[in-house]
């Protein structure tokens, strides 16, 4: 345990800094040339065991060799610390000098859609430096279980706060607070949430592709859209992880009129998924959860 505390450390608290204290081209480089090897070892079985037995991870993935797996890895780091020393600069995580914008935000509320992929915290950070406000949808988090491991305790508790300081209003978790939710749309405030993540048994779902699977994708966003009715806009974040920028990718908003209407939209978030991820497939954190995502789903 005394080991695995130390690799929290360095991985949740001391590496991302190196990203804040210094300039980033050089921390990258730094961090590539001392640092990355042997980092993220849970992510990386997870990852290794989702490409062995899954054809639909391997066929993207390809870890054919060594060399292969390595470099993933070494990128899936980088990804990984440049997010959470966002998560550490909360409000401050976005830098105009350091951002690529492409689209810009509606000037009414609105429901935000990403997914565990790159730097999605900064878009969020963007967004409240464009006079938006906004407030995250997420799972509760129970850092009681990492009772023996207080660093990652305290890394989750560094990342909502960052999140929080981002959207500059408070986590709403999930779990009957969806008259909540409304409520704050009514206000104003914009929601944001991801998509790609298993539904739970009882959760409503429409049906999507990606990478040629079907997959279940929760409609509690688009639902909650076409009730407030605001639209829905899609966003990513891409770092370039040579020289630390990032791109952030804002979609033209998206009416939610009818349950039809929901079929539609979650195939353009695929879509926009999809070709992030084929873009650098190391960003996207959730390979492990492809076959839940892709399950049982027909």
């Amino acid at each position: 345990m005394r080991n695995q505390n130390r690799s929290d450390y360095i991985e949740q608290h001391l590496l991302p800094r190196l990203l804040i204290w210094l300039p980033k081209p050089f921390a990258i480089w730094l961090l590539r040339k001392f640092f990355l090897s042997g980092l993220f070892s849970e992510a990386v079985n997870a990852v290794v065991e989702a490409e062995k037995t899954n054809s639909t991870v391997h066929d993207y993935l390809k870890f054919d060799s060594d060399q292969a797996r390595d470099t993933f890895f070494e990128q899936q780091s980088l990804c990984r610390l440049l997010d959470m020393s966002d998560a550490l600069k909360g409000a401050a995580a976005f830098n105009e000098n350091e951002v690529e914008v492409i689209g810009q935000w509606p000037t009414t509320a609105f429901v935000a859609i990403s997914f565990h992929f790159g730097n999605g915290l900064l878009g969020l950070a963007h967004l409240r430096h464009c006079g938006g406000r906004s407030a995250f949808v997420s799972r509760p988090y129970a850092t009681d279980e990492f009772i023996e491991r207080k660093f990652h305790a305290r890394g989750v508790n560094a990342r909502l706060q960052g999140i929080a300081a981002a959207t500059g209003n408070p986590i709403i978790f999930t779990g009957g607070n969806y008259e909540k939710l409304a409520d704050v749309l009514k206000s104003g405030v914009s929601i944001c949430g991801l998509m790609d993540t298993p539904v739970r048994t009882g959760q409503r779902f429409v049906l999507a592709s990606l990478f040629g699977r079907p997959i279940k994708m929760p409609t509690g966003l688009l639902r909650l859209a076409q009730g407030a009715g605001v639209p829905v806009v899609i966003f990513s974040v891409t770092p370039d992880l040579r020289s630390g920028k990032r791109v952030l990718r804002i979609e033209a908003p998206l009416p939610v009129e009818n349950p039809e209407s929901m079929i539609t939209i979650a195939k353009t978030v695929t879509q926009h998924f999809e070709e992030r991820i084929k873009s650098l497939p190391a960003a996207w954190y959730f390979w492990p959860q492809f076959s839940q995502l892709s399950g049982d789903a027909e």
